[in-house]
């Protein structure tokens, strides 16, 4: 409690969309991958950094964090402590892709790159739409 305040930190993991629509306000960190994705063709590479089959991705569902906080900032017991509002057994880096990828109907090409050539490549895919390559804005 600070300056005599009760206080509760939430700490949630990678908020995405609602539950049930999808429907979301910020298209960053999971939806960036989507889009990135879905500029490629049927097979889509995909840089792999990291242990994909090792790193967990704790995305939780905005619903799902709203919920959590109302129900848990009422409890006396919840003052002064942190609440972690993650997933109890998140999916591996490859698992999100695997979904994002079966959702965009492509198939994922791994491709291991070091880190800066990983951002290089992510920024300079270009669209491609119904076979036709059209550049990005970006």
């Amino acid at each position: 409690m600070a300056n005599g305040l009760p206080a509760t930190i939430f700490r949630p993991g990678i908020v995405v969309g609602d539950s049930q629509t999808g429907e979301t306000q910020k298209y960053d960190g999971p939806y960036f991958l989507a889009a990135f994705m879905q500029r490629q063709l049927a097979l889509a590479v995909v840089p792999a950094v990291g242990a994909i089959d090792r790193v967990r991705v704790s995305l939780v569902p905005r619903d799902f964090v709203i919920e959590a906080m109302d129900q848990l900032s009422v409890l006396d017991r919840s003052i002064g402590q942190t609440s972690a509002l993650t997933h109890p057994d998140p999916p591996t880096t490859r698992q999100v892709v695997d979904l994002i990828a079966s959702h965009l109907g492509k198939t994922v090409i791994w491709v291991w790159l070091p880190l800066r050539l990983t951002r290089a490549a992510v920024g300079s895919v270009p669209l491609f739409d119904r076979g036709l390559e059209i550049a990005t804005s970006r």
